[in-house]
């Protein structure tokens, strides 16, 4: 059974699909790599230090950066993004859907009214010939019947 070509709007989005999944995995990687060496992974909770203690006042020679929190914070930032981009796109899609189904309705329905009037103005001329030439008429049904009869 051949599949039905898959329509611009389905290719669109399978594409930015896998192009979000990519860049979101690259980061998450990144992230792991530059946080590879310390002893515990990027975590989401923070820390309360008290004012006496050393590790309030760092040094001012210190050049540490911060454990890599805000890149954490971008990530989670960039997944809830695309998140709301593919719930966007699928509304999108499920839109254009409904507006697809109404047309292909009211095509049906114009289509339907369209062959009923055909039928009815054929109907209409049949009689009318009828009415003009009837031994013509019975003649052809008589010729008719005879054809299908023997044919059987």
């Amino acid at each position: 059974m051949p599949q039905e070509p898959k329509s611009p709007a389905v290719i669109a989005f399978e594409n930015e699909k896998a192009k979000t999944v990519s860049e979101e995995h690259n980061e998450f990687q990144e992230g792991l790599e530059d946080t590879f060496p310390a002893s515990d992974s990027v975590s989401m909770s923070t820390t309360v230090i008290s004012p006496g203690s050393p590790a309030a006042h760092p040094s001012a020679a210190s050049t540490v950066p911060a454990p890599l929190v805000d890149q954490a914070l971008q990530t989670v930032r960039i997944r809830e993004r695309q998140t709301t981009f593919a719930e966007d796109e699928l509304a999108a899609l499920k839109e254009e859907l409904l507006s697809l189904q109404a047309r292909v309705e009211t095509a049906g329905i114009d289509l339907k009214d369209k062959a009923v009037n055909q039928l009815q103005d054929g109907v209409e001329r049949s009689r009318s010939i009828i009415r003009q030439r009837p031994w013509q008429a019975m003649a052809a049904a008589g010729i008719v019947g005879f054809l299908f009869g023997i044919s059987r």
